[in-house]
């Protein structure tokens, strides 16, 4: 028994089935091609796919971006993305390029958005201070948080924190998010500049001081020489 057969027709959409545990094949096609064929589930059937056409079929087997889940797929997910790293092979004339990693739930898409950063401080403004609270937030969970100060490499952190020892001068700052399915945010580039004032030399004052004592002592001395 096979799942789905189609014959003599085109511009199709299949999507959103889950054909399993075929003995013979699980979607059979002839003399049918430009079909788009994608977010279905191909488990355990004897052949997912036969073409009994005079002429090849060939068909899209992905949006894009997402294709089908295929039971015996063997590929790799080195970025844990939901999305194979290589294609999966249906027939010698057709191809998945984005073969599923998990079953295709609709009510559980795979996530292919990155994450929305938005930072709040630092702020486009200058600072007389040389440490700066770095706060931002994001619109989902990350597995992965870093930032770049001045175009240097990233520094990872755990969340919010504070940047110390920042020299005087002009700055830029980006924050970037690594979601569970391996999606990377950058927020907007802030521009900022530090200008902490220089101390003032007490030394100085304490040495001038110091030296009109003296002067005074001499003063006072060579007064009573003249006695």
């Amino acid at each position: 028994m096979f799942g789905i057969s189609i014959g003599i027709s085109e511009s199709n959409i299949i999507v959103g089935n889950t054909i399993s545990n075929s003995t013979s094949q699980g979607i059979v096609l002839w003399d049918s091609p430009n079909n788009a064929i994608y977010h279905n589930n191909f488990v355990n059937n004897t052949l997912h796919f036969y073409d009994t056409g005079a002429t090849p079929s060939l068909n899209a087997w992905d949006d894009g971006e997402e294709g089908n889940f295929w039971s015996d797929y063997n590929g790799t997910d080195a970025n844990s993305d939901g999305i194979g790293d290589t294609p999966y092979r249906v027939d010698s004339n057709n191809q998945d390029g984005y073969p599923l990693m998990k079953r295709w739930d609709p009510a559980k898409p795979v996530d292919n958005a990155p994450p929305q950063i938005s930072i709040s401080s630092p702020e486009n403004k200058l600072y007389n201070v040389s440490s700066v609270p770095l706060t931002f937030s994001a619109n989902e969970a990350a597995s992965r948080i870093s930032f770049s100060l001045d175009n240097q490499d990233n520094v990872t952190i755990a969340g919010n924190t504070t940047i110390s020892d920042l020299p005087n001068g002009s700055h830029n700052l980006t924050v970037y998010a690594t979601d569970q399915y391996g999606n990377t945010g950058a927020s907007e580039t802030v521009y900022f500049s530090v200008e902490v004032p220089f101390p003032t030399t007490l030394v100085v004052t304490a040495s001038v001081v110091a030296v009109a004592v003296v002067g005074a002592g001499l003063l006072v001395y060579f007064k009573k020489r003249k006695h």
